[in-house]
């Protein structure tokens, strides 16, 4: 996604805001999902302008094509910080979006937003929309963050625009603080949609004494509809290998999260065996097997000195496999965007991914995919495309029986190809379906 200078929208015109959503991060998953959500919700609002409502020191504008047009989409900063002086300071702005409350429609209100900037742009939105990242609507990554994510969403109903939940995971939520959070916040949507084929149970289970959350409704993830960008061959010599090309090329997507143990650095996730000799035994299971490559492919950004970088677990996996003889290992680098990273996963015969939407971006693609899952999230999703037996879970199977599932899948990846063949047509109406939804507001 390119930044411009110039603004977007014409004077006057309507706009949606979009929360949890970001294309200044490293996670080209961030980047694809937030693409994917700015696509879904011009499908529904053709007429209006689309800003992110995120967190950053400076505005910027993006310029990408979305339903056959060029469109521009500005950011709206605000902060996470413990200056109280920032008026786009996210405390600061829960303040005043409560203050907004008892002052009715009149000229004191009008002064309060025109104060806080941020605070004025939400409250004129047509409606406001989260999506959390996708999978960061929980307490799993730790409580600071879901804080994070919920303080704009918050902020953004307390406004009294009507507010909405795009299709995303909920849960899983450890702590009582963070289930009486998200439950309010989902009580407070006008409609909350749900990435996983089981979401609305899951939903259900957040509240007691019987009550269920009416308004929800099953949406894919809105990253399915995201086109690829073709990759030049000169950029990617081998890339025309794969797709019935000369070669077999097996994707396999490393985790640098998982690779270094969690944030905590010691198992966070809870995995059955040490992420790095499962990954080691997977790539060599693709290559005996069938693969005549297995091409690493990061979807999280980053040079080798950052630990949590898909790269520098590439390397550190590519330099374990050398060490052991197994060659027949490429890394995919320098590509910095969402859509061609897309393309170059398109071009495998089978992929194995740890990140979420690098699953999606090859199972959009009719790619047979296998995930390498840490969280309840992947088989939800991956059900969505009816590839939920192709969720190889981390937490409860160790190393040798992980490479033996991937060694399985890859024998039989014609058949997986034929079974997605079937799904794309009703992924793709079910998003239509669920736009259309949304325009009822």
């Amino acid at each position: 996604m390119q930044r411009t200078k110039k603004h977007n929208g014409k004077a006057g015109t309507r706009h949606i805001c979009l929360l949890g959503a970001s294309f200044a991060t490293r996670n080209l998953g961030v980047s694809v999902l937030s693409d994917g959500a700015i696509g879904f919700l011009f499908k529904a609002f053709p007429e209006v302008s689309i800003c992110l409502v995120d967190y950053s020191r400076r505005k910027d504008v993006y310029t990408g094509s979305w339903e056959g047009q060029a469109v521009m989409v500005d950011t709206v900063p605000v902060r996470f910080s413990k200056n109280i002086l920032l008026r786009n300071n996210i405390g600061v702005l829960f303040i005043m979006a409560l203050l907004l409350r008892f002052l009715g429609k009149g000229k004191l209100r009008a002064m309060v937003l025109r104060a806080f900037p941020a605070l004025g742009t939400l409250a004129a939105s047509k409606i406001n929309c989260g999506i959390s990242g996708g999978d960061s609507f929980s307490d799993i990554y730790g409580m600071r963050r879901f804080l994070y994510v919920s303080l704009p969403m918050i902020v953004a109903q307390l406004t009294g625009v009507p507010f909405v939940m795009l299709p995303q995971t909920y849960g899983p939520f450890q702590s009582r603080l963070s289930r009486i959070i998200a439950r309010h916040i989902l009580r407070k949507s006008a409609l909350v949609f749900t990435r996983d084929t089981d979401g609305q149970s899951k939903l259900d289970e957040l509240f007691d004494r019987g009550y269920s959350v009416p308004q929800a409704r099953f949406c894919p993830d809105v990253a399915f509809a995201v086109e690829p960008r073709p990759v030049d061959h000169g950029r990617m010599p081998g890339l025309l290998d794969g797709r019935r090309g000369r070669k077999v090329i097996a994707g396999l997507n490393v985790s640098g999260l998982l690779y270094i143990g969690g944030y905590s650095g010691e198992n966070m996730f809870g995995l059955r065996d040490e992420y790095p000799e499962v990954v080691q035994q997977v790539a060599r299971a693709l290559l005996s097997s069938g693969a005549d490559r297995v091409m690493l492919i990061p979807h999280v950004r980053g040079g080798r000195e950052h630990a949590e970088s898909d790269t520098t677990a590439s390397y550190k996996l590519a330099s374990r496999l050398r060490e052991t003889g197994t060659d027949n290992i490429e890394i995919v680098e320098g590509i910095e965007e969402h859509r061609e990273l897309k393309f170059i996963i398109g071009r495998c015969d089978l992929f194995v991914g740890s990140r979420m939407h690098s699953c999606i971006a090859a199972l959009s693609q009719g790619v047979p995919t296998i995930g390498l899952a840490y969280s309840d999230k992947f088989h939800g999703v991956l059900e969505s495309a009816g590839a939920g037996d192709w969720v190889v879970d981390l937490r409860t199977t160790d190393a040798r029986a992980s490479a033996g599932a991937v060694a399985k899948g890859m024998k039989s990846r014609k058949k997986m190809a034929e079974r997605l063949s079937k799904t794309r047509g009703r992924i793709d109406s079910s998003l239509v379906h669920s736009a259309h939804e949304l325009r009822k507001i």
